[in-house]
């Protein structure tokens, strides 16, 4: 897998979570969770969600869920890479951190004020295509 194309697959990460942010600016903010606001509009949550696994194409599968106000997106790919291949990924992926973390801290701190809850965070975990972790990290909006 090329540098450019794990680069590339960093920033669906990023374009994942814009998705979302959207949606959370289009509802009501009378929520306590973000669990609870997307209970409350579960189209839009389902709309985001489908957008957002379809960005993984044919290279990852993506699982998200909500909990509490903690999102967890799970991306899997769909082989099953090296040691080698999961050692040049994980630091392809490590390069470009600062600024994913960067990015997606700003979408929180702009979802927490659009529905007026605080303490978002959203965990992210690249893994292989046996399941196994290669790359995780928790981002919040502080």
């Amino acid at each position: 897998m090329t540098r450019t194309r794990i680069v590339t697959l960093a920033l669906v990460a990023v374009a994942m979570v814009a998705a979302l942010a959207l949606v959370v600016g289009c509802g009501s903010s009378s929520s306590k969770t973000l669990e609870s606001y997307f209970k409350a509009n579960q189209s839009e949550w389902n709309s985001a969600v489908a957008q957002i696994k379809e960005s993984g194409g044919d290279t990852l599968d993506v699982d998200m869920s909500v909990t509490g106000n903690k999102i967890s997106q799970i991306m899997t790919y769909k082989q099953t890479f090296s040691d080698e291949a999961v050692a040049t990924i994980k630091s392809n992926i490590e390069a470009q951190a600062d600024t994913l973390k960067s990015t997606i801290k700003s979408q929180i701190k702009a979802m927490e004020k659009e529905v007026g809850i605080s303490g978002i965070t959203w965990f992210f975990d690249y893994r292989n295509g046996d399941g196994k972790s290669i790359y995780s990290m928790e981002v919040d909006g502080k």
